[in-house]
């Protein structure tokens, strides 16, 4: 089973392969439809976070800017 530490950002990619993130959808990948994955805030990066599948990035989302599919 995938495991991310206690208290992490975790969302389950829809069989779209999007998540809801802070009131607003985000295309992850349709080949990680059912899996978790896992948002951290990116370093010194105001409202950015990056996005991980395992150990392995696959994107960042900016929550400043206004378009939430891409």
């Amino acid at each position: 089973p995938i495991e991310y530490p206690a208290g992490s950002l975790v969302r389950k990619v829809d069989s779209d392969g999007r998540i809801a993130f802070r009131g607003r959808v985000y295309r992850i990948s349709k080949a990680l439809t059912g899996l978790p994955i896992l948002l951290q805030p990116a370093p010194e990066q105001d409202g950015m976070f990056n996005v991980f599948f395992c150990h392995q990035p696959i994107r960042q989302i900016d929550l400043t800017d206004h378009v939430s599919i891409d």
